[in-house]
């Protein structure tokens, strides 16, 4: 499933009332520009793509994250860390700064 589509269905998720618990989740997003006609130079077009392809932050204990995924997404997991063989986390207070200064870019 393409990033564009998942992060579709994580607003979606996100917004139905009827879920006692939303899931949070961050894109690392870049914005580049381009000419909406490259021929005559006129225009500008903004572009904003996944900065590496297939890879979404999910908020959460690595439990609470494992269960959802395999709820919703079986065919996906974590990524694991190589140096301790299990799935890879980042503390948030590392990851809100990170999220921020990104958010504050766009």
């Amino acid at each position: 499933m393409a990033v564009k589509s998942f992060q579709k269905w994580l607003e979606a998720y996100n917004a139905d009332n009827t879920r006692p618990t939303k899931q949070p989740f961050f894109i690392h997003q870049a914005t580049s520009y381009a000419y909406k006609n490259a021929e005559t130079q006129r225009g500008v077009k903004k572009i904003v793509k996944p900065t590496i392809s297939g890879l979404i932050f999910l908020q959460g204990t690595v439990k609470s994250i494992q269960k959802f995924l395999s709820q919703y997404f079986p065919q996906y997991h974590l990524v694991n860390d190589r140096c301790h063989g299990r799935p890879a986390s980042i503390r948030d207070t590392i990851m809100q700064p990170f999220m921020n200064v990104l958010k504050a870019t766009r």
